[in-house]
């Protein structure tokens, strides 16, 4: 215990200071004084954090991506995306939202599109609420029809070379059952932000031009930890971004600021309550260990163990075999390199045979990685309530308080989908498009298929923590690619996506089923009668 109060005031006593070598009195002049952007006529202002500019405050007084800058001298704008840049009527600090406006004439007229699509970068910003993107869809065949409701506006004509072609465009919630179908027949779609009940009135007056719409102004929200800059403010600070001279603290306080030495302090011993409080329990965990003789085990593996609940200790109440070690370093002859089947994300897998004589798959989970072990015990309760032909049979595991998490499958001699697909070994192109939509009908009535779908499209693992921190997910990865027009991203290049028209088809309506099963809202997914029906008719079809 006289460790644990030692440590305690050692913390208590090391708090932050500052770092005598930065000139923290000129970035505190700099981002505290009030700034406004002043382009022609137009002044916008006051300026606070997360915004800056060449002609308003220094980069370091706000963050990447917030950048405000004057166009052709006149117009005040930011980019809040690819491409996507827009004049700034307003920002309201106090609900971290800003007002834009398109600044020039995006259309000539009615069928000449010469804008750019905006793409939200959804890092830094989000849609207000009632605001929705609006696509617009040129060069559409004459005989393809959407129906008219509200918010999809009358389709009008016009000329393209000598053929007469239609204009389609609507708002996404109203249009997304018929994306794919525009996508394949009509030109690039040109995708802009709207205010829904802008949008509502424009589509009754059959009579008003496209152009109205588009000339309407609308709200975003921004993202930042506006608490932080809070409090912050609170005790006479700035927020800023020294990230670049090596201050990692947001908070700017003016050198000599009492308030500032006091808020750093509460900090401290906030940090110092923590680890007082992680110390108290790794005692607790020595003392539980040392009682129930476990000194060998993994300290990740049984510190997991002594964070869960009772009832999710064992293998008896998920209704699967609980194996010793000892049994299935036997069955696979101490994990012999000859008996590796292949190696995934999580682990090792190994071919087995059991006393029984049953043969099995046994994977041995990476230590050390707390990750992995909440994946083992995800993978224990979900394997173990699923029965299906097409999937593997989960057998057991070993206990959680075991040395060695192991988790022991039936034995598949072909290797199952997941190895073809994305095993490290696995031979590009070994199962074509139309064997994978096959296995997709086989399964189809099991589960609610749409990470599955999106697997069998771009032969990637449904969790990668290699991927980017958005994407790890796989059903993110896949909303994310199709939302943004990039599906040709996502689908494995040796599927002939490129090169075979009739697969890249069958793939468009293949993954567009499967966003509508990755959907959040129960309602907007389809059941899985429905998805297997059109997995049948879109294999006829072709």
């Amino acid at each position: 215990m006289s460790f644990i109060i030692s440590a305690y005031l050692l913390l208590l006593i090391n708090i932050p200071v500052y770092d005598a070598k930065v000139d923290y009195q000129k970035y505190y002049s700099e981002c505290s004084k009030t700034a406004t952007l002043k382009c022609g006529k137009t002044t916008l202002g006051p300026i606070y954090y997360p915004f800056w500019g060449e002609h308003i405050r220094p980069s370091y007084c706000g963050l990447e991506g917030f950048e405000l800058s004057c166009k052709n001298n006149e117009i005040p704008v930011i980019a809040i995306g690819s491409k996507s840049e827009y004049r700034v009527v307003k920002i309201d600090p106090d609900v971290s939202a800003i007002t834009l406006h398109r600044y020039d004439d995006h259309l000539v007229d009615d069928c000449t599109p010469v804008f750019n699509t905006t793409i939200l970068n959804k890092k830094l910003f989000e849609y207000s609420q009632g605001v929705e993107d609006l696509y617009m869809f040129f060069g559409c065949p004459l005989h393809l029809h959407v129906p008219v409701t509200v918010g999809v506006r009358n389709n009008f004509t016009c000329k393209c070379g000598a053929k007469n072609k239609q204009v389609i465009f609507g708002v996404q919630s109203n249009l997304e059952d018929y994306l794919y179908k525009l996508r394949k027949q009509c030109q690039t779609p040109i995708r802009l932000p709207v205010q829904w009940t802008d949008f509502e009135i424009f589509s009754k007056n059959s009579r008003a031009p496209l152009k109205q719409i588009l000339d309407s102004s609308f709200e975003i929200h921004y993202k930042i930890n506006e608490s932080t800059c809070h409090e912050c403010r609170k005790y006479g600070g700035e927020c800023w971004n020294g990230t670049d001279i090596g201050v990692h603290s947001r908070c700017l306080h003016k050198p000599g600021n009492s308030a500032g030495k006091k808020i750093r302090i509460a900090v401290g011993a906030a940090g110092g309550g923590m680890v007082l409080f992680l110390l108290v329990l790794l005692i607790l965990y020595r003392r539980k260990k040392s009682k129930n003789g476990l000194s060998g085990i993994s300290p990740i593996v049984s510190f997991s163990s002594f964070l869960m609940p009772q009832s999710t200790k064992e293998g008896a109440h998920t209704g699967v075999s609980t194996f010793s070690y000892s049994e299935l370093e036997k069955a696979t002859n101490y994990f012999h390199s000859g008996n590796e089947l292949g190696k995934g994300g999580f682990g090792t897998v190994y071919k087995g045979k059991l006393r029984d004589g049953r043969e099995v798959a046994v994977k041995r989970l990476y230590e050390n990685n707390f990750k992995r072990v909440e994946q083992f015990m995800n993978e224990i309760v979900i394997l173990a309530g699923l029965h299906h032909p097409h999937l593997v049979v989960l057998y057991g595991s070993t206990s959680n308080q075991c040395r060695k998490l192991l988790l022991v499958y039936e034995y598949i001699p072909n290797g199952t989908v997941a190895d073809h697909l994305n095993e490290d070994g696995a031979e590009p192109g070994s199962l074509t498009w139309r064997t994978r939509l096959s296995i997709a009908i086989e399964t189809a009535s099991a589960l609610s298929f749409g990470v599955v779908l999106i697997g069998l499209i771009s032969s990637k693992p449904a969790v990668d923590i290699s991927r980017h921190r958005h994407e790890i997910n796989l059903a993110n990865l896949a909303i994310n690619k199709i939302q943004g027009d990039a599906l040709h991203e996502l689908v494995d290049p040796t599927l002939g996506f490129e090169s075979d028209h009739e697969v890249r088809n069958m793939i468009e309506d293949v993954a567009e089923l499967a966003f509508r099963c990755l959907q959040h809202e129960r309602e907007m997914r389809p059941s899985m009668e429905e998805v297997h029906k059109s997995l049948k008719e879109i294999q006829e079809k072709y």
